[in-house]
């Protein structure tokens, strides 16, 4: 196999890379025929970066920086800058991020200047601060942290540039891959598992960034809002998150700034109590908790705290004497209507789901629900008399009222769990039901008919699934996915266009990729339906159509003659009931 490339740079004839076995050069005059290794010098054959100003060569290695000595032929170690995080060449500019601060270095310098003020990387910073500067080379520089973007004050010597780099922290999600969301009245929570988390207001961002809190007890901020699993808001509107590690986190941020409380961070806390991935409120106020494993950590089964935020206790199996809970791996918790608490534990054996009031042990009608104790469970969600549970491979309902207990309908789900799938599915206040998988979406109506989505035929933003949260006063879905947040409203209809006012038609996906079954377009307008076809850029005719269910439009990639068409840019005219309508995709093979 080999190496992976940390590093490329041409100067002059020559092409330089670097990987992690050192480093090698070789002359496009010679076709790049010559390779030959060129290690002399460096502290170890691990290089991270090559740079260069367009005269010199430099090579980050053994946390320094090494210039070329062309007639040496060997690395020579270049100035005292500190352990180096990231080396970089930006408009001509050798740039590098270290323990010390930011350093550049141009053409025709005698050796790196460090930069005022400028941030200093932490030993556990990994390739951070990664440094920039404008396209001049020369009058702005920035910093790119897990907080967010720095940037170089004005000119030296104004109040303002005396002062370190303010941050600049964008206005919007912190991050694309998602695994939870949870929404509180108009409000959306989207967390990444190790990106942050973020708040939606119905009109900005609000972001909840990585960064670990290192100012005491820490009344405004997250401990670190970094490997996040079970989240969600209690009955007074504060919302829990466990962070895996750090601390099970509760916070009320109805005023600014958010105040919270950390639970299980301190000395001598047992950590376990924070790896918490099932989690629902009751009708008391409380709050429950089902525990996973990390490592070789015994999982904890259930903990629950009281509406005042106490934590009043954990049930394992055997533990206390009087627990009833029979696995200490709980996915999915879930409270019905009337109060009972329903929880779903992970596994073939010993699995399924139990109900309970107030709690798991004897004596509080504790009950396992028939012909589900092989069931490895993923989700639960109760609506109504229903308990909808999402196994590995299917979804099933319970009925509430049933004696005994158990499944009353049996339903097929796409394949695949996201590993870091924290909320797989969730039920609108109509009684749908929305899953979310590892190949796209399926939405499951009461009168027993259903639709896919996925990337290739929606907007979805990946197929691979992590979170689902329905808005209770819309309606409306947010779905989290390994690629990007979407909110879809299944109550939206385009409205007619007045006489004679055009089409909005659109393409999806956008761009295609045409297979050997050839391509689905799905077009989207405010018509129900289209007659028409796909053309090249010479106005070319190569496929006639009418629009099957929901705007689908099968096409083998092929001309009316039979001949497979190249990738390029292609173009829809479709007549609906509005007039004409065009759009354009690109098409890939």
């Amino acid at each position: 196999m080999l190496p992976a490339i940390t590093g490329v740079v041409q100067l002059a004839d020559t092409l330089w890379l670097s990987t992690p076995r050192g480093v090698g050069y070789a002359h496009t005059t010679s076709d790049l025929a010559d390779w030959r290794k060129a290690n002399t010098g460096l502290p170890t054959l691990q290089v991270e970066h090559l740079a260069s100003d367009g005269a010199d060569l430099f090579a980050q290695s053994g946390g320094g920086v090494y210039r070329w000595d062309p007639p040496t032929a060997a690395w020579v170690a270049s100035d005292a800058i500190g352990i180096v995080h990231a080396l970089k060449e930006d408009y001509g500019t050798v740039l590098a991020g270290t323990e010390l601060g930011i350093w550049r270095r141009r053409a025709g310098d005698a050796a790196f200047t460090l930069l005022d003020k400028s941030p200093v990387a932490a030993p556990s910073d990994g390739d951070d601060p990664e440094p920039a500067v404008d396209p001049t080379g020369t009058t702005t520089h920035y910093a790119g942290t897990a907080e967010g973007l720095r940037e170089q004050p004005p000119t030296p010597g104004t109040a303002v540039a005396d002062t370190a780099w303010p941050l600049r922290v964008p206005v919007a999600p912190p991050g694309n891959t998602y695994n939870n969301i949870i929404i509180d009245d108009t409000r959306v929570y989207a967390a990444t598992r190790s990106q942050g988390i973020g708040r939606w207001d119905g009109t900005t961002w609000y972001p909840w960034l990585p960064v670990a809190c290192t100012t005491g007890p820490c009344p405004n901020d997250f401990i670190k809002a970094t490997e996040v699993f079970a989240m969600l808001r209690d009955r007074n509107h504060q919302k829990w998150v466990a962070c895996w590690g750090f601390a099970i986190e509760r916070f009320d941020d109805s005023t600014d700034p958010a105040r919270f409380t950390h639970y299980w961070n301190q000395p001598g806390d047992d950590p376990r109590h924070t790896l918490a991935f099932g989690a629902a409120a009751d009708s008391n106020g409380g709050v429950w908790f089902g525990m996973d494993f990390f490592n070789d950590l015994v999982p904890l089964g259930l903990d629950f705290y009281d509406s005042t935020g106490a934590h009043v206790g954990n049930w394992q199996p055997g533990l206390p004497a009087t627990s009833l809970v029979r696995a200490g791996k709980v996915r999915a918790v879930t409270v019905d209507k009337a109060g009972r608490i329903w929880v779903g534990y992970a596994g073939a054996t010993n699995s399924g789901v139990d109900t309970f009031v107030r709690r798991p042990e004897q004596g509080y009608d504790f009950k396992s629900v028939t012909g589900t104790t092989s069931l490895d469970i993923w989700a639960m969600v109760a609506h109504g008399d229903s308990i909808w549970v999402l196994t590995d491979s299917e979804l099933k309902r319970i009925n509430r009222t049933s004696s005994p207990l158990r499944v009353v309908q049996t339903l097929k789900t796409p394949a695949g769990r996201p590993l870091s799938g924290l909320r797989l599915m969730d039920v609108a206040p109509n009684g749908d039901v929305f899953v979310g998988s590892e190949e796209g979406v399926r939405w499951y109506r009461p009168d027993g008919t259903t639709q896919n989505f996925t990337a290739a035929n929606s907007p979805l933003a990946s197929d691979d699934v992590r979170a689902v949260a329905v808005e209770p006063l819309t309606g409306a879905v947010w779905f989290g996915t390994a690629d990007g947040l979407n909110r879809f409203d299944p109550a939206y209809r385009p409205p007619a266009p007045p006489a004679g006012a055009r089409d909005t038609l659109r393409v999806f996906p956008n761009p295609a990729t045409l297979t050997g079954l050839g391509v689905e377009l799905r077009l989207q307008g405010v018509s129900a339906g289209y007659t028409g076809g796909i053309y090249d850029l010479r106005g070319r005719r190569l496929r006639r159509f009418t629009t099957l269910e929901r705007g689908r439009v099968f096409w083998d990639g092929r001309d009316e003659n039979g001949v497979l068409v190249d990738p390029g840019v292609y173009f829809v005219r479709a007549q609906g009931s509005s007039g004409l309508a065009r759009a354009r995709f690109v098409l890939l093979h």
